[in-house]
């Protein structure tokens, strides 16, 4: 998919896309559009619109895809610009996660190894008209 296909909603210091290489319907990422490595480096206006470009991102993944749980996170394990994941746990990904890791029924969800499961698990391609229809209904609650 293209840039403009992937983005869901940009603002004067912000961009939200549908995550490039993991093909999960409504998994952003919100990255800083000033390119700062780390939350130490925002600006003051910077820092003062994260909160809300992030609250704004899970109200509308949870609206659209209605998932039991949305992780926001921010890891900085690679170089590079600033970014958060904003990821859907739905029952789907939930029931197919807890067949491969039998240990955690019962348990709380560990939520980074369900990412990095469910990322490895949903390579870029899969049903393009979910996907579509999913970025569709996130940028109408995002504006």
């Amino acid at each position: 998919m293209t840039d403009a296909e992937l983005l869901v909603y940009s603002d004067e210091y912000y961009l939200v896309e549908q995550c490039r290489d993991c093909a999960v319907p409504g998994y952003l990422i919100v990255s800083a559009r000033s390119g700062a490595c780390g939350l130490e480096d925002l600006t003051q206006e910077e820092r003062a619109a994260l909160g809300s470009v992030l609250a704004l991102a899970v109200r509308a993944v949870r609206d659209v895809v209605r998932p039991l749980r949305v992780y926001c996170a921010q890891f900085g394990e690679t170089e590079g610009p600033l970014h958060f994941h904003i990821f859907p746990r739905t029952e789907e990904i939930t029931r197919e996660y807890l067949k491969e890791n039998r240990l955690e029924r019962g348990a709380a969800i560990d939520g980074p190894s369900l990412l990095a499961w469910s990322r490895k698990r949903s390579p870029v391609g899969g049903d393009k008209a979910n996907l579509d229809r999913v970025i569709e209904g996130i940028r109408q609650v995002m504006r």
